[in-house]
């Protein structure tokens, strides 16, 4: 089990008007590093170690989400979910984001959109209704797949997700932000799975640790 299962690292967000859970670092030297914020939220996360892909191999990963602690938003009508390109495990142990470039997160759904500082991509966020009860476990209602674009991913290698729970207040700017239409069946949604029996569930965020075969 990847290290950063037990980290416990919990960097609370500056706000709901910090979206973006991963923030561009004020310093310029490195294009590709940002210090981590991982914001509070009702779930804790299935940690997961999974084969790393071969050139050009997609592999379709699984989150969960369990709903274990109160939201800490008023209200929570939204969650915002995240889910980043490959970065270093051991950038990520001591505070900061860093990309790999190993693998590419793919989920092409209408309420989904890539982020980072342009014309950097960073992952992929996606607004979902918070349509979720406490104690029970849910997963996602379509894949989100990792496209793997390097002939030499490491043990280095990881995903992260997380989710920002988003008030009531703030539902309607964040679905025309996302374009989160209830009406439309191209929308990725949470639903109800069993928990993985003796699962690492972490409170801070999930993790897919791709590990070379």
């Amino acid at each position: 089990m990847s290290h950063l299962a037990t980290a416990g690292l919990r960097l609370a967000a500056a706000g709901a008007a910090a979206a973006l859970a991963i923030a561009t670092a004020a310093s310029p030297a490195s294009a590709q590093e940002s210090r981590v914020f991982l914001p509070e939220s009702s779930f804790s996360y299935l940690q997961q170690e999974l084969p790393a892909g071969d050139f050009f191999e997609r592999v379709v990963v699984q989150p969960q989400f369990r709903v274990d602690f109160e939201s800490p938003v008023e209200a929570p009508a939204g969650v915002l979910l995240t889910f980043t390109d490959t970065m270093s495990q051991e950038a990520f142990a001591s505070g900061t984001f860093e990309e790999t470039n190993s693998a590419l997160v793919r989920g092409v759904y209408d309420n989904c959109r890539t982020f980072g500082p342009k014309p950097k991509i960073y992952g992929i966020k996606c607004f979902v209704p918070y349509d979720v009860e406490a104690g029970k476990t849910y997963t996602l209602s379509g894949p989100i797949s990792y496209d793997f674009v390097t002939r030499t991913p490491t043990d280095d290698d990881a995903g992260l997700y997380h989710a920002e729970d988003i008030g009531a207040v703030d539902f309607r700017g964040f679905s025309q932000l996302y374009n989160y239409d209830p009406a439309n069946d191209r929308n990725l949604t949470f639903v109800e799975t069993t928990e993985v029996e003796g699962g690492n569930y972490g409170a801070d965020h999930g993790l897919f640790d791709f590990q070379v075969q």
